[in-house]
């Protein structure tokens, strides 16, 4: 068992340095990211376009040096206050970037809502630091009466009421508690995979009707664990500290396509009644991959899969059988969600 020093933070310890130092040393991967942290430096920080090439390149070139996390954490010290210097008032600039995010995460949360057509008046915000995403959401649609949050290390203010909860523990909440909830950037963060399908499965039991998912997602490109790896990293282990002296918040690398997350979503309880996937980031130069998903929860007596449809024994009196044509599950779907979207269940 390797032991880490008090003094290497939570979030780099759950940090995937291995993979963000390989992605450094390639040279191919490293190219690349030279390019998308100078665009997004000249862009955010108004730094000129020699100065940002220069911090790309000691971004890109120590980290592919480094051997092991003492060091990891020296250059990324030494990376924030190289930025601070470069740029006096960067801190101000990322700030504002940072804050203006709650009121564009509550509007696609929103967006999300009316695509699933269902009246919600109480929603459930997982992950929601100060709640103010919640709070703007709230605003934004006055049928929405109650919204609660939970989160793992809550601040002591928050816009909403914010339930601080055990990571790994149940949500402490009762069944059907919420008509829906909503998870915004944060699954990623989570440092264990199988993590990811326990939080999936707690959501679904104290929602009675969706969830709501916005998500940096990878593609299949070769190179889109280790760009999306190094944007996650730089936005949340970078710039974030020198916004706020914040050095909590991991980036494991736990991502997955669309494709990966709508097999897990149908696989706990839910139907993917939407999902889409754009590269359109605050930082276009680093822009990462970013998926919508609408789901409904499946109704207790029937589960609809890709391959099969399992009816209530108890109705029909009889159990498991070969699936229907997919046009058929899909009018099933339907009736069953009450329409208004296309079922992502392929093609015949």
């Amino acid at each position: 068992m390797t032991v880490v020093a008090k003094s290497i933070t939570w979030g780099l310890q759950n940090t995937d340095t291995a993979g963000l130092r390989n992605s450094c040393k390639d040279n191919t991967t490293g190219n690349r990211l030279r390019g998308d942290i100078a665009g997004t430096l000249e862009e955010v920080s108004g730094l000129d376009r020699t100065r940002a090439e220069g911090f790309a390149d000691d971004f890109v070139g120590g980290f592919a040096k480094v051997r092991d996390i003492h060091e990891f954490q020296a250059q990324e010290r030494k990376l924030r206050q190289r930025l601070k210097d470069l740029e006096p008032n960067i801190a101000r600039r990322l700030q504002a970037i940072f804050q203006g995010s709650s009121g564009k995460s509550a509007n696609e949360v929103s967006s999300l809502i009316d695509k699933h057509g269902k009246p919600i008046k109480s929603a459930l915000d997982y992950g929601a630091g100060d709640g103010s995403v919640g709070a703007e959401l709230k605003k934004k649609r006055p049928g929405l009466t109650k919204v609660g949050g939970a989160d793992i290390m809550p601040p002591s203010q928050t816009q909403i009421p914010v339930t601080k909860i055990e990571p790994g523990a149940n949500l402490p909440f009762a069944e059907g508690e919420f008509d829906a909830a909503f998870v915004i950037n944060l699954l990623h963060h989570i440092t264990d995979k199988d993590e990811q399908l326990k939080i999936i499965e707690q959501l679904e039991r104290v929602v009675n009707s969706g969830l709501y998912v916005v998500e940096t997602t990878k593609t299949d490109a070769a190179d889109s664990q280790g760009r999306t790896l190094a944007a996650d990293y730089f936005s949340n282990r970078i710039f974030r500290p020198i916004a706020f002296g914040t050095d909590d918040i991991p980036v494991p690398g736990t991502f997955r396509t669309e494709a990966e997350w709508n097999e897990v979503f149908e696989g706990k309880g839910f139907d993917v009644l939407h999902s889409d996937t754009s590269s359109g980031a605050d930082r276009k130069n680093m822009a990462t991959p970013h998926s919508r998903f609408v789901l409904g929860k499946k109704p207790q007596n029937h589960h609809i899969s890709r391959t099969k449809w399992i009816p209530d024994p108890n109705q029909f009196g009889f159990g498991e059988f070969k699936a229907p044509p997919l046009a058929s599950r899909r009018e099933q779907l339907k009736s069953l969600h009450g329409g208004g979207y296309t079922p992502k269940l392929g093609k015949d």
